[in-house]
């Protein structure tokens, strides 16, 4: 089995599955510009025949799976079984109550009654594609002005997962939440969330692990998926459960987990028995410390529901793309008129957002706008530019104030 990378995305997580695959010889590249795929000295080779596993975003699997099977390779899951797996709730009962609704659904008023009955004041919500995930007040949801709502009526036809909220279980490390990986119908390996904190794993969830795949073994769902599990109170009793089920293409990898060498010890009776993707840092990992949760929305990620929601509660409009401003909770809620300044939607150019990163400057010099407007060739395109340079650098542009 070869382990293929996209050369042009340079995802934290893949540094240290690269490393291992060149040291054994046994990863490649993808290149979707020239469609090819190539070994790392940038050599052309032939894939027919030959199983891939691909590691690539959520956006780009679909092209590289669809080159892999062009070119006479087999993906360890097709994009038909991606599909399958977005749709977990289709294939397996958790014990807390789910269901997959549209965005048209989640604004009708009368669905929205039923979820607030089902599930109650408020729910968590993840969007099928993994860009978006947190817990809402369902009142966002019946408010036709919030920026929430808003976006959702540019998302009608996407898919959302949403769950009854519930009171995660912690010990000393933090929430008791654990990555599992499940590569040909086997377990790999089960890894709490951190990249730096030694830890052993409890039977019970072992066996939780275990069952789950067992469930699925004689099903049609794929043979190869990431899910996690958590500890949790329901109506005072304690239930350990399945969160969520990803595609493995894109899962990101704790400091147990690998996708290249299954584990012998699932427990981590050797507790520096790390996953081998890790094992150049492990001088850095203790036995002190926290789990630390930083799965965060992927705002920009174009065109998706995260990426239209910020666009819409900093600016009223679609079309922010790229940029570092950081939305909260309480902006959801937000309507037109809750706008403190008035931003004009432009397409930004994502090469500049990504050279832009060390430039932090929310306040616009008289000095920058005379630059920008002599170098201009007509007032009408001063301001364009003025907009554009704005909203890339994020600039906050106030007219009310500008003409003053």
């Amino acid at each position: 089995m070869l382990y293929c990378f996209d050369n042009k995305l340079d995802f934290d997580y893949t540094e240290g599955e690269i490393a291992v695959t060149k040291r054994i010889n046994n990863g490649i590249y993808y290149d979707s510009i020239k469609k090819v795929f190539t070994d790392y000295n940038g050599n052309e080779i032939d894939i027919k025949d030959k199983v891939i596993f691909p590691r690539t975003g959520s956006t780009q699997i679909y092209d590289m799976n669809h080159e892999i099977e062009r070119k006479g390779g087999v993906p360890i899951v097709s994009n038909t079984e991606i599909k399958q797996v977005e749709s977990w709730p289709n294939h397996y009962k958790t014990i807390r109550k789910n269901i997959i609704l549209s965005g048209k659904d989640l604004i009708d008023s009368s669905i929205i009654s039923e979820i607030e009955e089902k599930f109650g004041e408020e729910i968590f919500l993840k969007t099928k594609e993994k860009d978006f995930h947190d817990i809402i007040p369902v009142t966002i949801l019946k408010d036709s002005e919030s920026a929430f709502y808003r976006t959702l009526t540019h998302h009608l036809d996407d898919g959302f997962i949403i769950s009854e909220k519930v009171d995660i279980e912690s010990d000393k490390y933090g929430f008791k939440e654990y990555r599992c990986f499940v590569l040909n119908g086997e377990l790999m390996n089960i890894s709490r969330m951190t990249v730096e904190l030694f830890h052993t794993i409890d039977d019970e969830i072992i066996e939780k692990a275990q069952e789950v795949i067992r469930t699925l073994k004689n099903t049609n769902f794929p043979d190869s998926y990431s899910f996690d599990i958590f500890v949790y109170k329901k109506a005072a009793k304690r239930e350990i459960d399945v969160v969520e089920f990803n595609p493995i293409h894109a899962a990101g990898i704790y400091l147990y987990n690998s996708v290249i060498v299954k584990s012998i010890d699932y427990a981590h009776k050797d507790i520096k028995n790390i996953a081998i993707e890790f094992i150049d840092s492990i001088d850095k990992c203790s036995t002190e410390g926290a789990v630390v949760n930083n799965r965060e929305n992927n705002y920009n990620r174009p065109n998706s529901f995260s990426n239209n929601l910020r666009s819409i509660c900093i600016s009223n409009e679609l079309g922010i793309k790229f940029s570092t401003y950081k939305i909260f909770k309480e902006d959801y809620a937000k309507h037109p008129s809750d706008l403190s300044f008035d931003f004009i939607p432009v397409e930004d150019d994502e090469d500049l957002f990504r050279s832009s990163g060390e430039f932090h400057d929310r306040s616009l010099s008289l000095e920058l706008l005379k630059e920008i407007q002599s170098a201009s060739t007509s007032e009408e395109e001063s301001e364009k530019e003025l907009i554009n340079k704005m909203l890339k650098y994020e600039l906050k542009y106030n007219k009310k104030d500008d003409k003053d």
